[in-house]
């Protein structure tokens, strides 16, 4: 890929969904797996789903920010909280408003 792009969103899928190879295949990088040693985090939404008394917990990563290697370098990534940070009753809460965390990436520009 000869041109500079950051794409980064909500996918809806963790990484061992096929859009995720199809992006890395274009020669994409995940930005925050290149700083967390080729890992995601751990999450990047965690809520309870459904009606009182079949409430189902939804923990994981369905948020990326991906770059081109040739254009850029990431330097630094926002950490998220840890549950306990977040409270029992997940997200969103009264210190994180949306049931998404918010991911940042500073990058080296070449």
């Amino acid at each position: 890929m000869h041109t500079h792009m950051i794409l980064a969103g909500d996918f809806n899928g963790d990484a061992a969904e096929p859009f995720y190879s199809e992006i890395t295949n274009y020669g994409f990088r995940s930005a925050y797996s290149a700083m967390l040693n080729n890992h995601e985090p751990q999450y990047t939404t965690w809520k309870f789903k459904g009606r009182h008394g079949t409430l189902k917990e939804s923990c994981h990563t369905i948020d990326y920010i991906f770059y081109t290697p040739k254009g850029f370098t990431p330097k630094a990534i926002l950490q998220f909280p840890t549950k306990n940070e977040i409270g029992p009753n997940a997200l969103p809460s009264i210190n994180y408003p949306s049931d998404h965390l918010a991911l940042e990436v500073v990058f080296n520009i070449q």
